[in-house]
């Protein structure tokens, strides 16, 4: 089981963990392209907190794995 910690949460919320989009507001990338996505198709998708809970290819099992409990702990809502 994964342990993510509250500050975690924190910066995923606020937008400010480290993902693309955050890192070319700070001046730390020059761009907030998906490096996951790009790596392989150079698409230009930017790395949001929606992208890599959602549509990331990379991640598509753990996505699975987080709405399937999300799903179960809401009881379908």
């Amino acid at each position: 089981m994964c342990h993510v910690r509250n500050s975690n949460i924190y910066q995923l919320k606020s937008g400010h963990a480290l993902m693309g989009v955050y890192l070319k507001s700070t001046d730390n990338m020059p761009y907030d392209h998906c490096w996951w996505c790009d790596l392989e198709n150079n698409s230009g998708t930017h790395q949001t907190r929606d992208h890599l809970f959602k549509h990331c290819y990379k991640w598509k099992d753990q996505q699975a794995a987080i709405w399937a409990r999300v799903k179960e702990a809401t009881k379908g809502k």
